[in-house]
């Protein structure tokens, strides 16, 4: 037998130096300095944009026939828009929750807006800043204000929306300057940014629209405001000698179809000064169909100032206003994601930026009869826009083939920054949608509306792709192909009552399990620590909608 040859033993000494350096260069690759290190060369920078209550098909990606989007168009033609993108809770906070840690909103015990995020989660944030990034927020609504602890990992958590209790929200312009100065002075640095615009969100009301009220004293106007920004408004009335008339006015034009409930509300009253006998501030909303006056009286020889407190709000707007003002809104918002875009690039750091850009929900805008959002799951309120674009993603890609959640943002940049998830979250990666392996499917997810006030489950759906079952209290339910459906006209099968026509095995399954989801998510409302509102912050969620 001929005898195997022999290896040079020099070869061996190089084999084994080879095998040992790539040994040890693996065992350093592990540590969150290499793994910083090499995240941050691959991508420097990275922008997360949240765009609150944007409806998909106000958007040119999700809906051809909008032409007021351009800068989203632009985003899908350089890169990656996920078609059927989902919310499993159409409320803000708990859905940003989502979003920045990878994990479901029961998990978290972050149900409702007021809730607080725990601090033991890690987020997105928390992780970027461990692997070497700076970390910047600034944020526009005040249901992200730093005491519900989304602000943890964030170096800079800008969420000043305009003073104590003078407003809760600011709009796109105001952002991306606050923006572009935290920019300005991390420079080059590595960073992560997160933008949250949110002009889509209730009020429904353009940044230029004419006043709604006037401030007269004995029938002299003396100012205009505009109630419907819901802000709280002050100013100083010069009083002469004697008894005058303080009067409110409303100057809202009626319109068609104003409904019974449709007027411009006085929601507050509030006077001060140097008067000897002031009248009480309101306890309860004023309609302004009919002006408001209060008689107030100086009797000295001087004139003196009385200080003037108030704010007010259109309520029940019709469907004429909404549909008007509503699009402007994301036209406006689309600008100033374009004006942040091209400033990024004027300063040099547009190039190797991964853009992250998803909406926390959507809106209802009269669809069956649902205006807003928070209480209800038809797919006008849970399906969301997500669109990347930047290192490792490619251009002009369209994701049709699965459905994604907003749970899968956190894992998904991550994997593309070359960094660990870790265990336990619920989001999965979906970089393999434009790999081979294919988007990571889930058989079945389940989605909650749940309403703020009354700190209970309105509404549940249970999804088997491209099945949806809808469930929601004293309204319409049904089993939907929202594939076929997505306006979801065409029942399958009925929650209550019997089918049409034979349903398919989906719906029975969905069925059995609706109960037992109703069940835990209603516990888990329950189980969750107990909000402790300070009153700004109760103010703030009334402001905003979210408790009448």
């Amino acid at each position: 037998m001929q005898a195997r040859p022999s290896t040079p033993r020099r070869l061996v000494g190089a084999g084994l130096v080879l095998a040992a350096l790539g040994l040890i260069a693996a065992l350093v690759l592990r540590t969150d300095a290499a793994r910083g290190q090499l995240a941050r060369w691959r991508v420097p920078r990275v922008v997360v944009v949240t765009l609150d209550t944007l409806h998909v098909d106000y958007t040119g990606p999700y809906n051809p026939q909008v032409d007021f989007t351009p800068t989203l168009d632009r985003f899908a033609a350089t890169g990656v828009t996920f078609a059927h993108a989902y919310t499993t809770v159409p409320i803000t906070l708990p859905s940003h929750a989502s979003l920045f840690t990878g994990r479901q909103p029961p998990e978290l015990g972050v149900m409702i807006n007021g809730d607080v995020v725990p601090v033991g989660v890690d987020t997105l944030a928390e992780r970027l800043r461990r692997f070497g990034y700076r970390t910047g927020a600034v944020t526009s609504l005040g249901v992200l204000n730093a005491p519900f602890n989304l602000a943890q990992g964030f170096d800079h958590y800008d969420d000043d929306v305009g003073g104590r209790w003078e407003r809760w929200y600011r709009t796109a312009d105001e952002v991306v300057a606050a923006a572009r100065g935290w920019v300005d002075r991390v420079d080059e640095d590595p960073f992560l940014l997160w933008l949250h615009l949110s002009d889509p969100h209730e009020p429904y009301l353009p940044i230029d629209a004419p006043p709604d009220a006037r401030l007269e004293l004995d029938g002299v106007p003396l100012s205009e405001w505009t109630l419907t920004t819901k802000e709280r408004y002050r100013t100083t009335v010069e009083l002469p000698p004697g008894t005058h008339t303080l009067t409110i006015r409303s100057l809202r034009e009626r319109r068609p179809d104003d409904t019974p409930r449709t007027a411009l509300m006085l929601e507050q009253l509030e006077l001060g000064g140097a008067l000897e006998r002031l009248p009480p501030p309101l306890d309860e909303e004023v309609q302004l169909d009919a002006p408001y006056a209060v008689q107030l009286t100086n009797p000295g020889a001087e004139p003196v100032g009385v200080e003037v407190v108030f704010r007010g709000r259109t309520n029940a707007p019709p469907r004429s206003e909404v549909l008007a003002h509503y699009p402007v809104e994301v036209a406006y918002t689309d600008r100033w994601l374009g004006e942040f875009e091209a400033f990024l690039a004027e300063r040099g750091l547009a190039e190797d930026t991964l853009w992250v850009l998803v909406s926390d929900h959507g809106e209802g805008l009269f669809r069956f009869g649902s205006v807003g959002h928070a209480t209800y799951t038809q797919e006008d309120q849970l399906q969301i826009v997500w669109q990347m674009r930047g290192p490792g993603v490619p251009a002009g890609v369209r994701i049709t083939d699965a459905p994604v959640l907003i749970d899968d943002v956190l894992p998904t940049v991550l994997d593309l920054l070359g960094l660990p998830a870790g265990e336990g979250l619920y989001g999965r990666s979906q970089t393999g949608c434009w790999g081979k392996e294919g988007c990571y499917a889930r058989d079945e997810w389940w989605a909650f509306g749940a309403s703020v006030q009354d700190e209970r489950v309105t509404a549940l759906a249970g999804y088997r792709w491209p099945y949806k079952l809808l469930w929601q209290d004293r309204r319409r339910s049904g089993l939907f192909n929202v594939v076929l459906d997505p306006e979801e006209r065409k029942e399958l099968g009925r929650v209550y009552g019997g089918a049409d026509r034979e349903a398919p095995p989906e719906f029975e399954r969905l069925q059995k399990m609706r109960e037992r989801h109703l069940a835990a998510l209603d516990a888990r409302l329950e189980a969750r620590a107990a909000r402790e509102l300070s009153d700004e912050q109760e103010a703030m969620l009334r402001a905003l909608g979210y408790i009448n």
